[in-house]
């Protein structure tokens, strides 16, 4: 028993270090704002996609589908007044525009090694994964805690039928213990913890985008010319309007629904992004 407690134990570590380390991530890097254009140019030209203020593009609803409209402009095309401006557009200058003198650019951890060569510099300033789904290594460290316990739980429960092997006392208390453990796993992935709260705050630069779901952003352009606010967001279900057909020589109201923004139209949404659309540093999400 002891045996497949700790092999249930490893195999789920190793589950979930998996999951760290195969999440997609782009670096950022921190250059003085009158060398953006000719940083980019240089890793563009190399065969590096990157990512800035003065390249990066975004969807807004042109009423009829979306339109792209170039980052760097938005500001003058939509006016503070215009509905479209939703939370995460405003929330993208911080995210490209850390300071007044600064431009911030973006690409994949796998050309960092070439873009050190193009460049000419040593070190990155920052680094930055997807968007977070709240699987920090805390919580996944409860829920590995969380499984095994269970597994063993279980099992403690069926050496208790067993009269032989060992002493009643001593299995109860292994009993106790162990449910002492699970219990304190639950709190470690539902309670907040002070790690959690300074990895946050310490990565300022990418804490506004992380706050605001580019997907909620995607389905309120759509949605917004049909009615809907920005409140009106709920995961996985469609939103439905009030619309009109005539019917036998009369106009009568009718309910229609948009898309359901589930994890297919979420996957569809994200692969058919621009390749310097200010969402790719982000990751896909899943509703």
């Amino acid at each position: 028993m002891k045996r497949l407690f700790v092999l249930s134990i490893l195999f789920f570590t190793s589950t979930a270090v998996y999951s760290l380390d195969t999440a997609p991530a782009w670096i950022s890097w921190d250059v003085p704002r009158e060398q953006e254009q000719e940083s980019i140019r240089k890793m563009e030209e190399s065969g590096i996609t990157v990512i800035g203020w003065t390249n990066a593009v975004v969807d807004v609803s042109a009423f009829e589908g979306l339109q792209l409209l170039a980052l760097a402009n938005l500001e003058t095309r939509l006016i503070l007044q215009d509905p479209r401006r939703d939370p995460w557009l405003t929330s993208l200058k911080t995210i490209f525009r850390p300071g007044s003198s600064i431009s911030r650019i973006w690409f994949e951890p796998q050309n960092l090694d070439k873009a050190r060569e193009i460049l000419g510099v040593r070190e990155v300033q920052a680094q930055v994964s997807t968007v977070s789904t709240g699987f920090t290594p805390r919580v996944i460290t409860g829920w590995v805690i969380i499984t095994g316990s269970s597994l063993y739980l279980i099992l403690s429960l069926l050496t208790l039928l067993n009269p032989s092997g060992a002493s009643l006392g001593r299995r109860w208390r292994l009993l106790v213990l162990n449910i002492l453990l699970l219990g304190a796993a639950i709190v470690l992935t539902t309670i907040p913890g002070r790690s959690d709260s300074s990895e946050s705050t310490s990565s300022s630069q990418v804490e506004p985008g992380s706050r605001v779901s580019w997907l909620r952003h995607h389905w309120f352009q759509r949605a917004w010319p049909y009615g809907a606010v920005w409140q009106d967001w709920v995961p996985g279900k469609a939103w439905s309007y009030l619309s009109y057909e005539r019917r036998n020589g009369r106009v009568s109201e009718v309910r229609a629904s948009l898309e359901t923004p589930d994890a297919i139209w979420a996957r569809k949404a994200f692969e058919g992004l621009d390749p310097h659309h200010a969402a790719r540093i982000f990751g896909s999400e899943n509703p």
